[in-house]
């Protein structure tokens, strides 16, 4: 039911490709298949085939593209986005992730999986609606090229991969402990909503800002590696 609610709220986000024309819908759509098609070379390359299956592939691009960019966008409607953006957004990709895990087969590398799948559908549909919505409010092909750029390539890969960090840790504490009530877990969420978070307000800060907003990514990555080489070798 939340997936659909989700999904209807983000389909008719849609309806702003209307007010940028064809061109412009081309632009952001070809731009969203090259950073899908990114994102697809980066999970060949650190993540083994057959970690999840197809059906379970589709799900998490589903649930990411469609169900938790509506619902986020929803949640972060209701204050400051900035603030609500990193809890909102980092729980509700994380959900259908826990979900999978709970029902199905619980590992480390299944999670890894599972939440860099969601996360990458999560981060290719909501720059797709920012391409086709500039936040100045411009909507010639300029402005849109530059809400491309600074969308899908500075922080390249981040909402998969802080996904991919809690929902390995998620795959570790349910096939340990069979339970999320665990310090792990809960330093595993906290920091991706932490690092969320200084990248969303480090920009009001200006020149500092935009240092620490390169110092979170770098982090952010360094978590990501390090965590897919510990799932691999485990």
């Amino acid at each position: 039911m939340l997936f659909f609610l989700g999904a209807a709220i983000s389909l008719v986000g849609l309806a702003d490709m209307a007010d940028v024309g064809m061109a412009g819908s081309a632009i952001a759509l070809v731009a969203a298949a090259v950073q899908a098609g990114l994102l697809c070379v980066v999970a060949r390359l650190s993540l083994p085939a057959g970690a999840v299956t197809r059906d379970e592939i589709i799900w998490m691009v589903l649930w990411g593209a469609f169900g938790a960019t509506g619902l986020a966008g929803v949640l972060n409607g209701l204050g400051p986005g900035a603030v609500i953006a990193p809890f909102a957004e980092e729980l509700i990709k994380l959900a259908a992730v826990i979900a999978v895990l709970v029902i199905g087969v619980r590992t480390p590398l299944r999670g890894l999986a599972l939440g860099f799948t969601a996360g990458a559908g999560f981060e290719v549909f909501e720059n797709l609606q920012y391409a086709i919505s500039p936040d100045d409010g411009g909507l010639g092909v300029a402005q849109e090229l530059t809400t491309i750029a600074s969308r899908m390539l500075v922080g390249f890969g981040f909402h998969a991969f802080t996904v991919a960090v809690t929902g390995a840790v998620a795959g570790y504490v349910l096939c340990r402990f069979n339970t999320l009530l665990r310090y792990e877990f809960a330093v595993a969420v906290l920091g991706a909503v932490v690092i969320h978070a200084v990248w969303d307000l480090a920009p009001s800060l200006e020149s500092i800002g935009y240092v620490l907003m390169v110092i979170d990514y770098v982090l952010l990555v360094a978590l990501f590696v390090v965590t897919v080489r510990r799932v691999r070798r485990a």
